[in-house]
């Protein structure tokens, strides 16, 4: 599937990498199982679990599961691409990790997106605690598109690709050099970051799916460090001022952040001390003064929303290329 628009629905493949997530594979597979769509199909790819979820796979029979029960345990990174692999026929790939849940109709939305075959879809979630519950938040409500520099600064500002359901189109998958290894946390916007000069990327307002939050400390601890080192490598090495701006702008807000969550975890905190140190010492060197970055990424999405909607009533440019210039 190439760039453009089609009146045919695309073939989508839900992919659910998996290892020793027994507590709450079930609600991820039943969210998949259940969606309203005529041309999808599940793949989960377990990565040698101990703790039960082979036997939770092993119990489903719907004709629609594609499980692939593999014995040895290989790197985080190194399973989601032979998972995504295992999907390569469809023409998009649905993310849902096995902590997380699609919402009702969420391919419905995801399908009817594809249509316009963007590099990458992705839309609303909902943040939930690990046993379930609903976080109070708000989420942006409006559909846009768009590309290249404009997509990475929003990327840069703060991560808005929500994992419940992004998706990829499958030859932008390959085409991007698949999850990239030297990532165990951060694949997931280090490959966002090459879609972005691929082709459109899809924002849909409807709501996708459900965030859960880290069981364990330690996975903070694992994701805030790998977070730091790619946002520093951003602030020195993005090919524009507007994105090493962007970078700094992301880093500081991050910072503030982490700190504050971490405030109640001296352990996560005192593992994290040389990571924040270099950070803000990278950070000290950047140029600019500093602005609040979700304030200007919620600004920059309201003005893709309206230059969108704009070029969707006239018809005549896609709203990628309209933000472009």
């Amino acid at each position: 599937m190439t760039a453009g628009t089609s009146s045919k629905l695309p073939s989508l493949a839900i992919i659910i990498p998996c290892f020793n997530n027994a507590e709450t594979l079930a609600e991820a597979l039943d969210s998949a199982l259940a969606q309203d769509y005529p041309d999808f199909e599940v793949h989960i790819c377990d990565n040698g679990s101990t703790d039960g979820s082979r036997e939770i796979i092993a119990s489903y029979s719907s004709p629609l599961l594609r499980p692939a029960l593999h014995r040895d345990t290989v790197p985080r990174t190194d399973n989601w691409n032979r998972a995504y692999t295992a999907g390569a026929n469809a023409d998009y790939l649905v993310t849902l990790h096995a902590d997380d849940r699609l919402a009702p109709g969420a391919l419905r939305a995801i399908g009817r997106a594809a249509m316009r075959h963007p590099a990458l879809i992705h839309g609303r979630f909902r943040q939930i605690t690990y046993e379930g519950d609903p976080i109070p938040g708000s989420r942006f409500g409006w559909s846009y598109s768009n590309s290249g520099e404009a997509f990475r600064e929003l990327l840069l500002l703060n991560n808005m690709v929500a994992m419940p359901g992004a998706t990829i189109r499958t030859d932008v998958f390959f085409k991007a050099g698949r999850w990239d290894p030297a990532w165990q946390y951060l694949q997931d916007m280090e490959l966002w970051w090459r879609c972005g000069e691929l082709g459109e990327v899809a924002f849909v307002a409807d709501m996708l799916g459900d965030h859960r939050a880290f069981k364990h400390p330690q996975a903070l601890h694992r994701h805030a460090e790998e977070h730091l080192r790619w946002a520093t490598r951003k602030l020195r090495n993005a090919p524009t001022r507007r994105l090493r701006q962007a970078a700094a702008d992301g880093l500081n807000a991050y910072l503030t952040r982490l700190e504050a969550e971490v405030d109640a975890l001296p352990e996560v905190a005192a593992s994290l001390v040389g990571p924040v140190r270099d950070a803000r010492a990278a950070l000290a060197k950047a140029p600019g003064t500093r602005v609040d970055a979700l304030r200007r990424q919620r600004f920059l999405r309201m003005r893709a929303a309206s230059l969108s909607a704009i070029a969707n009533v006239f018809g005549k440019i896609s709203p990628w290329q309209a933000l472009s210039r």
